[in-house]
């Protein structure tokens, strides 16, 4: 069934994507492993994009069954008890300049919340000294800059050079999320680079723990 689904979404049926996950949610499966299914799917996508067998209407329609997915599943977990009170890392999340795609991105918003932790959404095609100016604000600052396609790479790969001509990257920890690798990473000098949101929650907690 797993494979069924990733091939729906790949094929924009949105139709068959919704029938399919509603009988996942049915027998009890997990949300998150529904997810990882429709991101595995989009990511399949996004490599035609770059292919040119896709094109932007496409990534466009992949948008539109994401959040029709989102607004059927179930993020309801209780608040992580777990955390301060009060936090001392604010979090920001922007897809970056040449990229228009908010999957991820609204995605991660999502799963934060349901923690009780508020990301600090930038929008799409964010161009760097918007991030930068935004990061001034705050003394120590978690920033997420998703893309989905190859052309956002140089734009998170001049974010962080920009942060660092600024006097600002000692305070921010960058993660990098989307269609992107340890190769992009290295590329970017990004300090992290997640593929699903678990990990990117998984990543904060570790910066608010100091480990």
């Amino acid at each position: 069934m797993k494979k069924d689904l990733i091939q729906a979404v790949y094929e924009l049926d949105e139709d068959l994507v919704l029938e399919l996950v509603q009988e996942k949610i049915a027998i009890g499966e997990n949300s998150l492993s529904i997810v990882n299914q429709i991101q595995q799917g989009i990511s399949l996508i996004s490599d035609a994009y770059d292919s040119g067998e896709y094109f932007i209407a496409d990534l466009i329609m992949a948008g539109i069954i994401f959040e029709s997915v989102i607004g059927i599943l179930d993020f309801s977990d209780p608040c992580d008890v777990s955390l301060p009170e009060k936090l001392q890392v604010k979090v920001i999340a922007a897809t970056v300049k040449g990229d228009i795609h908010d999957i991820g991105k609204n995605l991660s918003k999502t799963y934060f919340l349901s923690r009780g932790v508020e990301i600090e959404d930038l929008g799409v095609d964010i161009p760097p000294q918007e991030i930068v100016k935004q990061v001034a604000q705050y003394n120590k600052v978690l920033l997420f800059l998703s893309g989905l396609v190859s052309e956002s790479y140089d734009s998170m790969k001049e974010t962080i050079n920009l942060l660092e001509t600024s006097g600002l990257r000692d305070r921010v920890h960058v993660v990098i999320c989307g269609a992107v690798d340890k190769d992009v990473c290295r590329f970017t000098r990004a300090d992290n680079w997640v593929n699903d949101l678990v990990s990117g929650y998984d990543i904060f907690k570790k910066i608010l723990t100091g480990n």
